[in-house]
């Protein structure tokens, strides 16, 4: 099952390609999960627009696409899995996406103040 959100207004085709991309990179990892990856990033190629956004949590495929980076999408479904508590080593990610996970927490911990 696929579920789709767009976030924000903005013009329809963009919505179209962030939802392509989104799409597309949750589907690459989803096929690359049997080579052990865990993020989109592993099988990132820009010259293919292929790029880094979704994450593997415990039970899900997260993705999102529309920010500045990759990096930026894929920090982004991190601090989501974290505040849906559906992560099972926020480390391992954390040293494949070469983030910080103060920085995640961080963010988590705006989420939940906003909220």
């Amino acid at each position: 099952m696929v579920c789709t959100v767009s976030v924000g207004i903005f013009p329809i085709w963009k919505d179209q390609r962030y939802r392509m991309l989104s799409a597309e990179k949750a589907y690459r990892l989803y096929r690359n999960l049997p080579l052990g990856h865990i993020t989109s990033g592993q099988s990132a190629d820009d010259k293919f627009c292929r790029y880094d956004g979704a994450i593997k949590t415990k039970r899900y495929i997260l993705s999102f696409s529309g920010l500045s980076s990759g990096k930026a999408d894929s920090t982004l479904m991190v601090c989501l899995a974290k505040l849906i508590d559906d992560l099972e080593d926020v480390s391992e990610l954390s040293k494949v996406l070469d983030i910080n996970e103060e920085t995640v927490d961080f963010y988590v911990d705006k989420c939940r103040l906003a909220a």
